[in-house]
């Protein structure tokens, strides 16, 4: 019984915690953001002739990808190191 009020207590509180929440929409410009990322590549393919595209895509792929490995082997690293008889914490 005094759980049940307890949880009452908890739902009432809950319940007038999110009513003075306004509620919002979603902005107009996350909906129409396709649209916008579109006319954006679309203008940017008239630059091809002056950037090399495919050199730029790959420094950023090999830029991202090692910075991904890095933080995969620390957190191998870090992982290994709560292992008894491997890491650090044995």
């Amino acid at each position: 019984m005094i759980t049940e009020w307890l949880i009452n207590v908890g739902a009432t509180v809950a319940t007038w915690f999110l009513s003075l929440i306004p509620s919002w929409q979603i902005p107009d410009f996350f909906t129409t953001l396709d649209s916008q990322i579109n006319s954006l590549f679309a203008g940017a393919s008239g630059f091809s002739v002056w950037v090399p595209w495919t050199v730029v895509v790959t420094a950023i792929g090999i830029s991202l990808g090692s910075w991904v490995i890095g933080l995969s082997v620390k957190a191998i690293r870090a992982i290994a190191s709560y292992l008894p008889f491997i890491g650090g914490a044995g």
